[in-house]
Parts: structure tokens; C-alpha cells; sequence
């Protein structure tokens, strides 16, 4: 499914409350507010729960314009690829010249 197939309205606060049973207690999972990395981790969410159904998601946050994921069970390559891969979503479309 192509993003502009989908429900636009998909926010921050609907994917942590649909992720809500993975996300540490007292944590706040997902903050990073845009709409690609948001189907990106929708996504991946989804293929964490069949193969590493015990992770745990802390936080998904930016910290000095770099994306950072701290999660627990599941490797940690992973956890690289996906810090990889939100990085490449928020980086800025280069001028057309």
C-alpha cells in the first residue's frame, strides 16, 4: 500500500494508543510527528509483534536532528535499521535545479 492509499489522519497519539500494550509503562513510545515515519513504524510495529512479540518501546524521539530508538527484545541491528531508516524519511528533498 502506497502512503497516499492511506488514512492521512493517522497520528502520533493514534499509533501510541494502538502500540499502547508495548509501550513501557510511563513512557510515551512515538514522538517524532510525521506522517512517513509514523506508516514506516506502523508498519514495522506490526512485523515486531509476529517475530518479537515481548519488545518494548520506550521512546522514538529526535535528538540532535538524529532520529534515536530505545527499545528492548529485539536486536539490535534492528533497532539500527530503524534509526537508519527514519533518518532517511525526515531528510530533506534536495533542490530541484
Amino acid at each position: 500500500m502506497e502512503l497516499n492509499d492511506r488514512d492521512m489522519s493517522f497520528t502520533v497519539k493514534d499509533f501510541n494508543k494502538k502500540y499502547s500494550d508495548y509501550i513501557a509503562d510511563g513512557f510515551y513510545g512515538l514522538a517524532i510527528s510525521d506522517e512517513k515515519v509514523i506508516y514506516y513504524l506502523d508498519k514495522i510495529f506490526e512485523e515486531l509483534k509476529t517475530i518479537y512479540p515481548s519488545f518494548i518501546c520506550y521512546q522514538i524521539k529526535l535528538k540532535f536532528g538524529q532520529a534515536v530508538v530505545y527499545m528492548d527484545n529485539i536486536p539490535q541491528d534492528k533497532i539500527f535499521e530503524m534509526e537508519k531508516n527514519i533518518n532517511e524519511l525526515l531528510k530533506p528533498n534536495e533542490l530541484i535545479k
